[in-house]
């Protein structure tokens, strides 16, 4: 998976994961995400004689984007396509250009080894906290305009620490992670 660099939350963001994992406690078994990041590919399979080609690939593709800035603004609650996990994500509200470029690079790179590209209308987010099934419904229903209001009022007293400087972006492949760092 290509993401943006793991992100080391700022007090908060941490704070505010917190308070979500209290206001669900006792709707839904939430557990904070350990590494926070922002996906821009798919979860794809390698065959392991491709790594070094993909990664070369990536890494020349890449070079040239330039490092960007990325705003959080909104809280919306996602379910992976097996429906297996449910999680609670920051929305990225400034960025959206950048990460769609990115994207698209990406998406060339992946094409080449006969890989799926991203979705269609990607719905750029940070993940901060997740459980095992399917609870998108119960928790939009029974604690998110809850947790909007928090939100809303972490972000007017912390206004600056709901902004990332992206530099690098990052690929784990298998227990190996590889950085690229941006254009500046």
């Amino acid at each position: 998976m290509i993401r943006k660099s793991e992100y080391e939350p700022e007090p908060a963001v941490s704070s505010f994961t917190d308070v979500v994992l209290e206001c669900c406690k006792n709707t839904v078994p939430l557990k904070s995400v350990d590494k926070q990041h922002i996906s821009l590919t798919r979860t794809v399979i390698l065959k392991h004689h491709w790594i070094d080609s993909f990664i070369d690939s990536v890494q020349k593709s890449v070079r040239n984007l330039p490092s960007f800035t990325l705003c959080f603004n909104d809280l919306k609650i996602y379910c992976n396509e097996e429906k297996t996990r449910t999680f609670v994500g920051l929305t990225v509200a400034v960025g959206h250009k950048a990460l769609i470029a990115a994207v698209n690079v990406l998406d060339k790179c992946l094409a080449d080894f006969k890989l799926p590209p991203f979705y269609k209308e990607p719905s750029f987010h940070l993940s901060i906290a997740w459980c095992v099934g399917d609870y998108v419904h119960q928790i939009e229903k029974e604690v998110l305009p809850q947790l909007q209001v928090a939100l809303q009022q972490f972000m007017h007293v912390h206004h600056d620490q709901w902004v990332v400087n992206v530099a690098q972006l990052h690929c784990k492949c298998g227990n190996k992670l590889f950085s690229f760092p941006l254009a500046t």
